[in-house]
């Protein structure tokens, strides 16, 4: 990692949409998202060398992984919520960065407003 790159501060929280709308290809929440908040203190792994680094966060329903390689990050989520009746998980990114209304996503994220 290039320690005189520019560093922009993210905060990554989990959050929960409830709702007995929603189905297998309908996101219809009863209201907006609450955090996800008492889980319990997390499992963490960090794993450096030459080639990659990554942190591990193991919490109830998630195993949430951060991959750098090349210094663009990867970042997966493998998601457990068969024991929440009508939820929805949502991961939110957080920044410092003043954008206005543009945002811009991959495929998987045009349904997002």
């Amino acid at each position: 990692i290039d320690s005189h790159a520019p560093h922009t501060p993210i905060k990554l929280k989990f959050y929960k949409y409830s709702g007995d709308r929603s189905g297998a290809y309908l996101f219809l929440p009863h209201g907006p998202a609450t955090p996800l908040v008492d889980m319990g203190p997390p499992t963490v792994l960090v794993s450096e060398g030459p080639l990659e680094a990554s942190v591990t966060v193991g919490l109830p329903f998630v195993v949430h992984q951060t991959v750098l390689r090349g210094g663009a990050p990867e970042i997966q989520n493998l998601v457990d919520i068969g024991h929440m009746d009508n939820t929805e998980i949502a991961m939110r990114l957080s920044t410092r960065i003043e954008n206005g209304d543009v945002f811009y996503t991959d495929l998987n994220g045009l349904q997002v407003f």
